[in-house]
């Protein structure tokens, strides 16, 4: 469309499934196995695993959450195609 915007449907339907799978994926991951002892470093293993595994729940929020604002932009980028084509007056 000249001088305005454009979105290629296909194109954010295929952004959105990239992402949710990826959420998916990662939420699918199984959990880590506890640390070996290991001495004096056994309690900072533990912290990073527990922190790793904090972080990976978050990630997985976020795809989830950028997923669903892709497919939402994908339906408002249609809605407001749809209207223009069939309310707004066409130029002469």
């Amino acid at each position: 469309m000249p001088d305005g915007y454009s979105a290629r449907l296909a194109a954010l339907d295929a952004a959105a499934g990239r992402l949710r799978g990826a959420a998916d994926g990662l939420g699918k991951a199984p959990s880590p196995p506890e640390p070996p002892p290991l001495g004096v470093a056994t309690a900072a293993v533990a912290d990073l695993v527990a922190r790793l595994g904090k972080q990976t729940g978050i990630a997985v929020g976020g795809l989830g959450a950028a997923s669903d604002a892709v497919a939402k932009s994908r339906k408002t980028y249609r809605a407001s195609d749809v209207f223009a084509r069939e309310r707004l007056p066409r130029p002469r």
